[in-house]
């Protein structure tokens, strides 16, 4: 049978190693998260040019 320390060293091993690749998951899908807001404010920025651009032709005579 294991020692309890042993034990105890692996549980500490393994719950570090959880906790570590959770952390790596996490800022990945933030870091994606921030890219597709990015990419979305610019397409929207992108539209609002348009319309502005399609409003001052229609008031130009």
């Amino acid at each position: 049978m294991l020692p309890l320390a042993l034990i105890t060293a692996l549980v500490l091993w393994g719950t570090a190693a959880a906790v570590q690749t959770w952390a790596q998951l996490r800022h990945q899908r933030v870091g994606r998260q921030e890219l597709a807001q990015q990419r979305a404010d610019a397409r929207h920025n992108e539209r609002m040019v348009q319309l502005q651009r399609q409003a001052r032709a229609q008031e130009s005579p």
